[in-house]
């Protein structure tokens, strides 16, 4: 199978290549073809032959815009995991990391709505692959049978997408469908099978797509919209667990940072620990990917003994693909989001004053009090917070330097004209915009003003 494009990626399937796979896995091959069906028996028959054929198109249609789809999004994710590599390795400042996840929701937001769209269009397409089956049971049920042995509409499917079972030859019954006719409406059959199973594979994708799409809007509220057994225990492995390739790189992270302060035995000793864990997450995922795709996709999957039995490969790696993809969001949104607080936070007390007034509070933050080391963790918040710092009182600076500047021109003159005016300065806005509170800011302001105006009334006075 070539290579799978994001969340829809459904492969091209081209001329003459086996057909996808459905919820099952079966393969839905369109069997040998050297020279078309025969022509129809009747007229009916031609117009469900041409209505399936016009069916095959839509379908074809249908998966390249969700192929293309998942191209774009996945190349705007990349231009993201670019961005967050580098804030992660401290080469880019979190502002650029907030730019970065801004642009990036600018730009999928549309795909995704458009996507979630196709899902219950991708339904609407596979009821009317259904209806086909059951317009071409209509017209030639005695060929069906003839062929498939069965005239149920979804068995013949079933048995169809995998080609025509035999060279199919006409009864020699009296008044039974001749030979052609009986080839005829067996290979529309198989084209049938064809265009539905993809209809319904597309489905089937997108339907788990927007189900983890729910899961990600309830890590984002604390499991608000999660309601189902096997969707919360979805939720829980991603949001309880580390990706694997997080994790891998836990232990050499935390003694490099420490001046390869761990000596040898207390680094095997870690390195067994999380190898454990890594088990033991990807058991937890296994189990709870399967209950997942056992309710989105019914016979993608099959519980066996104490495992899931993969049924549906693709569908499975997609699946797979995306959780671990919301693993390395979640991750990464909780690491880093903790250094665009501390930044925050550095900002509003650089803003406030010249001391480091709530650092300490990060102490209490919980992805430090859950980091490996918690002192390592925390000096690089410090870090952060200390960056955001110098710039709030840069900001605070040039602002009180205005102020002051301001009362004391007022101070030249004997008179506080414009002292009431400071408060709607844009920059003092956007301030208070950003966080800064206006109880402990403004009094400040006026405080600065006052003295500018002071030093020039005193400077007045002494002059006379």
């Amino acid at each position: 199978m070539g290579k799978i494009l994001g969340i829809l990626g459904l492969p091209a399937r081209p001329a003459g290549a086996p057909g996808p796979i459905d919820a099952t896995g079966a393969n839905q091959a369109a069997g040998p073809r050297t020279s078309g069906p025969p022509s129809p028996q009747n007229s009916a028959a031609q117009q469900v032959h041409d209505d399936i054929l016009h069916f095959d198109l839509d379908v074809k249609k249908f998966q390249g815009e969700s192929e293309a789809i998942a191209r774009k999004l996945d190349a705007a994710l990349e231009r993201l995991r670019q961005q967050e590599t580098l804030a992660m390795k401290g080469k880019i400042g979190t502002h650029l990391f907030v730019k970065a996840h801004e642009d990036f929701d600018n730009e999928a937001g549309p795909l995704r709505a458009r996507r979630a769209a196709m899902r219950d269009a991708a339904q609407v397409m596979e009821a009317r692959g259904e209806a086909l089956a059951v317009r071409l049971v209509d017209v030639g049920k005695a060929e069906l049978e003839a062929t498939f042995r069965t005239a149920i509409p979804r068995d013949v499917l079933v048995i169809a997408r995998r080609g025509v079972p035999q060279t199919p030859r006409a009864p020699a019954t009296p008044g039974a469908p001749g030979a052609a006719s009986i080839e005829f409406m067996a290979f529309t059959a198989v084209a049938l099978a064809s265009a539905y199973f993809i209809a319904q594979d597309i489905r089937y994708v997108l339907s788990a797509d927007n189900a983890l799409d729910g899961l990600g809007r309830a890590a984002a509220v604390g499991g608000k919209y999660v309601v189902g057994a096997a969707e919360m225990a979805l939720f829980t492995a991603i949001t309880k667990s580390t990706p694997v390739s997080m994790l891998l790189g836990v232990v050499v992270g935390m003694c490099s940072d420490q001046g390869n302060a761990c000596d040898e035995q207390e680094k095997q000793a870690q390195q067994k620990a999380q190898d454990k864990q890594v088990r033991e997450n990807q058991h937890q995922l296994h189990l709870a990917i399967g209950a997942f795709l056992n309710e989105q996709a019914p016979g993608s999957v099959l519980w066996t003994e104490n495992h899931w039995e993969i049924k549906n490969q693709k569908l499975w790696d997609e699946t797979a693909k995306r959780v671990e993809r919301m693993q390395i969001d979640r991750y990464i949104e909780q690491q880093m989001g903790a250094k665009v607080k501390a930044h925050e936070l550095g900002v509003q007390d650089g803003c406030l004053s010249d001391e480091f007034v709530h650092q300490d509070d990060m102490h209490d933050w919980d992805v430090v009090k859950e980091a490996p080391s918690r002192e390592v963790r925390f000096m690089e918040l410090f870090e952060e917070y200390k960056l955001g710092f110098k710039e709030g009182n840069a900001r605070r600076a040039a602002v009180m330097a205005k102020v002051r500047e301001l009362g004391y021109k007022d101070g030249k003159t004997g008179r506080k004209t414009h002292r009431d005016e400071i408060i709607a300065w844009p920059e003092v806005a956007q301030l208070i915009k950003d966080g800064i509170p206006p109880p402990l800011f403004v009094p400040q302001l006026y405080e600065n003003y006052d003295e500018g105006y002071e030093s020039a009334s005193t400077a007045a006075r002494a002059a006379h």
